[in-house]
This record gives C-alpha cells, structure tokens and sequence, in this order.
C-alpha cells in the first residue's frame, strides 16, 4: 500500500509581517481611541459650563437644566433633554438642543402664543393659532377671546398636542385675521360662537355684534375694518353688523 504524501503549508514571511503589523496597529488604534475618550469624557476642558437659551424662553426653569453643568458634553442625551422639555413646557415649539463646543448647551426654540379659550369637559383651555392646547386651568382669562359652541370628537386633550375640531380651527381663524386687521387694531375680540358655521357671533369688547361665515374671511375683515373707525358710528346704537353679504348690514337697535 503506497504511502501518503505529507504536505507542508509554510506561509510567506510577507504575510506573517503583515498581520503582525496589522494587530499592532489595531492594538496601537484602541488605546489611541481610549486616550481620547478618556480625555473627552473626563477633561474639564468639555465641562458643560453654561446652558444658553433666547430670553423669550425664560419661563423655562433652570432648575431643569443645572444638574447638566460639570457634566462632560459628549455625556449628554440631547435627544432626552428635547423629548422632556416639550413635554413640560408645550408652550414652546421648534425646540432643538444642540452642543456648542467646547462647554455649552444651547437651546433653540420659538414660544407659542396664546391666541384664544375654550371649555373642553369642563376644563379650560389655552390655544395657540394652530389648536394646540397650552395649558388647561378652572379658571377663564379675560384677555383672551371665548370660544363657544364648539363641536369635537376628541375624548381627551395632550398639553402640547392640537385640538381637532373643524368649529375650533375656524374660529381661530377669525380671530388670527381680526387681529392682523391694521384698522381693528382698537379693538378686542371677546366672545366668538361657533356652534353655526354659517352664522358666526363675534362680540367685541365695546359690546358690538358681528356676524359672519367661514368665507372669505379677510374681505370680510377689511370691510369691518372700514366700518367701525368711523366717527358716525355710534356703538351703543347698533345691534349687529353682518357682514355674510356682499353690502354689509349694520341692524341698529329699535
């Protein structure tokens, strides 16, 4: 019986000295990558020293935001600080916090302005121009129009989150394009009833009915806007304006 051959694998002393230099350089590469982590992560060189944010954002307490200070700024969550931020503060929006190197945070964001109230469940609420809910209270303001009549599907509401009502939204809309009105400028909004689309109430604060519909909504402000500086206007005689067609209606009382 013939006897086997025995083959001898020899590898090239190339190869051996290449894999020799490349575990050396990974090995050489982990304890650069440890030197520097360690000196990001510990150095107070990327102390977090300041949190810096516009001051119209000063209702935001910094008692949020002190415990990140002495902090290294490659330890800090930004994504963590944002999430928890617009959740205790829905009256901001935009929000984006963001590293300045070499030691601070800052924190951009625009604020929501209330625009209107509303009761939900018996609880009232703060808009915004887009719905979304700023607050909740037992307790109405006086400085923002009322809104009533309002019809909604919602079975609860979010801080921070819209209101979807058709009724809320066209409501706000009025109010946003009064308010933008140059010549109604003088004058407030107090109370706006929704509950007819086709036949909406807006009382202002000089007692004064104005009725409109979802249509056309700026012409129909601008002729109001025409209208009440008027110096003939006498506003303890009119009953209601209404501005639903093409001549406005000025009804005075009997």
């Amino acid at each position: 019986m013939p006897r086997k051959k025995k083959f001898k694998i020899s590898i090239a002393p190339a190869i051996i000295k290449f894999s020799l230099a490349t575990v050396f350089a990974l090995i050489i590469g982990f304890a650069i990558y440890r030197g520097v982590y360690h000196f990001c992560m510990h150095s107070s060189y990327f102390q977090i020293e300041a949190i810096e944010y516009d001051a119209a954002l000063d209702f935001i307490h910094k008692r949020n935001l002190k415990k990140l200070k002495g902090k290294s700024i490659f330890a800090v969550d930004l994504k963590a600080i944002q999430r928890k931020l617009q959740a205790k503060y829905p009256q901001v929006t935009s929000l984006q916090v963001v590293r300045r190197f070499p030691n601070r945070i800052i924190i951009n964001a625009r604020q929501r302005l209330p625009l209107a109230q509303t009761k939900f469940e018996n609880i009232i609420l703060t808009l915004d121009e887009k719905g979304v809910v700023l607050s909740s209270t037992s307790k109405k303001g006086k400085k923002l129009p009322w809104i009533v009549g309002v019809k909604t599907n919602n079975k609860g509401f979010t801080l921070g989150r819209p209101l979807r009502s058709r009724t809320i939204w066209s409501a706000l809309k009025i109010i946003k394009i009064f308010q933008e009105e140059r010549a109604l400028r003088p004058y407030q909004i107090k109370r706006i009833d929704v509950k007819n689309l086709s036949k909406i109430y807006l009382t202002l604060t000089n007692g004064v009915d104005i009725i409109v519909d979802t249509d056309k909504v700026e012409q129909k402000m601008q002729k109001l806007g025409v209208i009440l500086p008027q110096d003939r206007v006498e506003f303890k005689e009119i009953k209601y304006i209404d501005l639903r067609f093409k001549e406005p209606i000025l009804k005075k009382n009997n």
